[in-house]
């Protein structure tokens, strides 16, 4: 969202996206129309959680600073960037069934009937670790247990938001639903290569799930580059291989 070369108020906003910030090549991806400013300063929010800039779906807020619609000095307005000219297709084929798989050959499943999760061997095929996604139409996905047929997902609550906060299995929510909506990341290269594998990251926390053999098994954390061997600390011992998950479909 570069500054708009246009300072007469009259022009609209640009947008641009790239598939690879690895590798950015940067493509115009729409406009805001009739709506127009001079546009100084400007960043986004998640419209569904109105706390993360980080992901946002198709539609989202659109911040300004200063240089704003009819000479204003801040506001906000919602913007949809039509998917027919913008959005990448979905990431995931939803017409399939697939086990989430870590990079430390841990597989998420559900733990019994009960709501909670828990990792087994990715070579181990069991029904309790077979999952669904569903497009929720603005990039964001939920994801159901194929036996049980409830939703992952994080605590609704300020405890969801909890670096380690524990994944869950529950019939779908209306407060806070973004608790069980995901933004499911590829995996690139330094040079911009899809690698196959992808990040899993929740809606409400920004927290990314991270599937490993150690006490802390299905949990949500921030995106790691490192492993983390401070004793006692949260997620201590979890690597970023925990949190690189691979899909493989199943029947």
């Amino acid at each position: 969202e570069p500054q708009n070369p246009d300072q007469s108020g009259h022009a609209s906003q640009q947008y641009y996206a790239t598939k690879s910030l690895a590798n950015p090549q940067w493509k115009l991806v729409g406009d805001t129309g009739s709506y127009t400013t001079a546009s100084w300063y400007r960043w986004f929010l998640d419209s569904a959680n109105a706390t993360s800039s980080s992901i946002v779906g198709k539609s989202f807020r659109t911040y300004c600073s200063f240089g704003c619609s009819n000479g204003s000095a801040s506001e906000y307005v919602n913007v949809a960037i039509d998917p027919n000219a913008a959005a990448p297709s979905n990431i995931i084929d939803t017409s399939k069934n697939y086990q989430i798989a870590s990079g430390e050959n841990r597989a998420l499943a559900q733990v019994g009937g009960s709501p909670s999760t828990t990792t087994i061997s990715s070579s181990s095929y069991n029904p309790a670790s077979v999952w669904t996604f569903v497009a929720n139409g603005d990039g964001s996905y939920t994801i159901k247990n194929a036996s049980s047929g409830n939703l992952l997902g994080v605590d609704n609550t300020t405890a969801g938001r909890a670096w380690g906060a524990a994944l869950s299995v529950a019939a779908p929510i209306t407060a806070n639903a973004t608790a069980q909506q995901w933004f499911i990341i590829p995996g690139t290269t330094s040079t911009g290569e899809a690698t196959g594998s992808y990040s899993i990251v929740n809606r409400y926390s920004g927290l990314v799930i991270s599937l490993s053999r150690g006490p802390e098994q299905s949990v949500t954390l921030p995106a790691r580059s490192w492993t983390d061997s401070t004793e006692g600390s949260v997620g201590a011992g979890q690597t970023q291989a925990a949190q690189t998950v691979s899909l493989s479909p199943v029947n």
